[in-house]
């Protein structure tokens, strides 16, 4: 099912498209363009300290479900 995809799906340096695009507009990137490179890279480090998470820059599916307040 989809929540089956959400599970194996992970973004890191090197991702793109539209989930990235939407994990840059939650936590602000600049541009928000789909890329997934070190600004996003740091951005997602910063979000997984303050919220408790493991700090990796992999946004699996425990950080994007936070990430996007889901």
């Amino acid at each position: 099912g989809l929540g089956d995809v959400y599970k194996r799906q992970a973004f890191k340096i090197g991702a793109k498209g539209s989930s990235v695009k939407k994990i840059q507009l939650a936590l602000n990137v600049e541009p928000a363009d789909g890329n997934f490179g070190p600004v996003t890279d740091k951005a997602v480090k910063s979000f997984q300290k303050k919220a408790g998470l493991t700090v990796n820059g992999v946004v699996d599916s425990t950080t994007y479900k936070k990430i996007l307040g889901a």
